[in-house]
C-alpha cells in the first residue's frame, strides 16, 4: 500500500497541473491526460484490492470482527471517496464530465489515504 500512495501522490500531482492549465485558459498537454490515467487506473484496482486484501486479513487471519478498528473506519470512507473519484474520473474522460468534483474529491481521498496509513501503524505486530 505505500507503493500505492506513492503512485497515488504522482496522480495527484499531474491532476494538479491539468487544473492549473484549464485554470490558466492555457492550451492542454494531452500527454498529462495520458499519464494521469495511466497511473490512476492501477491506482484504483490496487487501494480496492487492498481493502479487500485488509478486511480478509483482519477477519480470518487475525479473527477480528469486520471494523472494529479506526483504520477499517477510515479504509471504508476511504474506498467511497475512491469509488465516487474513479466514477466520476471515468465520467469526465468519455465526456465532458465535471472535473472539479472530481478533482475534490481526489484530494480527499488521497487525506484519507494518508490518515488510513498512519491509523493502521497501530495495527502492524
Amino acid at each position: 500500500m505505500t507503493l500505492c500512495l506513492g503512485v497515488l501522490f504522482s496522480v495527484l500531482r499531474l491532476g494538479i497541473a491539468m487544473r492549473k492549465q484549464r485554470l490558466a485558459e492555457r492550451p492542454r498537454d494531452p500527454s498529462l491526460m495520458r499519464r494521469h490515467l495511466r497511473l490512476a487506473k492501477p491506482v484504483v484496482v490496487f487501494a480496492m484490492l487492498g481493502f479487500l486484501g485488509g478486511a480478509l486479513s483482519a477477519s480470518r487471519l487475525r479473527g477480528w470482527a469486520l471494523f472494529e478498528t479506526f483504520h477499517a473506519l477510515v479504509g471504508l470512507v476511504v474506498v467511497s471517496l475512491l469509488g465516487a473519484t474513479a466514477w466520476l474520473g471515468r465520467r469526465a474522460e468519455r465526456a465532458a464530465g465535471s472535473p472539479g468534483l472530481h478533482g475534490l474529491l481526489g484530494v480527499l481521498f488521497t487525506l484519507a489515504a494518508c490518515l488510513a496509513a498512519i491509523a493502521g501503524f497501530v495495527l502492524l505486530p
